[in-house]
């Protein structure tokens, strides 16, 4: 009998992953990097959000990950149609906010490593009435 899938929506936006790092610099060269307090704040609520939907243990071997992105409306695209899914085609890019709810999902314990995650399902990025993450895993 397959696994059931965990399926779950966060009614929040995940900042993307690659520019959230600053450098630490100390007389003049990069000591290393630092992530700034909206990177952190940002990935605590996401864990939060999450938190009720993880397992009681961490899944073990093999998942397929799906994520589902999408971003409220700018002021000026009120009057769009919400029926369908109109595609956004600005940044953040999809490769970036894949890679940082996959470490949401490492940091809330659904997962023992990212490196489980072996195949993606549908994933996209959407301009809709409100914002929020469709997050769907299953164990292979």
């Amino acid at each position: 009998m397959p696994n059931k899938p965990i399926v779950f929506a966060l009614p929040c936006i995940v900042l993307p992953k690659g520019n959230v790092r600053n450098p630490r610099v100390v007389n003049g060269k990069i000591k290393g990097f630092y992530e700034s307090k909206k990177s952190k704040a940002n990935d605590n609520e996401l864990i939060t959000l999450a938190w009720p939907y993880r397992p009681e243990k961490p899944i073990e071997g093999p998942i397929r990950v799906s994520y589902v992105f999408s971003y409220p409306y700018r002021k000026g695209d009120k009057d769009r149609d919400d029926s369908a899914y109109c595609y956004k085609l600005s940044k953040p890019d999809l490769g970036q906010l894949e890679k940082r709810m996959d470490d949401i999902l490492k940091k809330a314990r659904f997962i023992n490593d990212d490196a489980q995650i072996v195949e993606r399902g549908h994933s996209g990025r959407y301009w809709r009435k409100t914002g929020g993450i469709g997050v769907s895993i299953v164990v292979l």
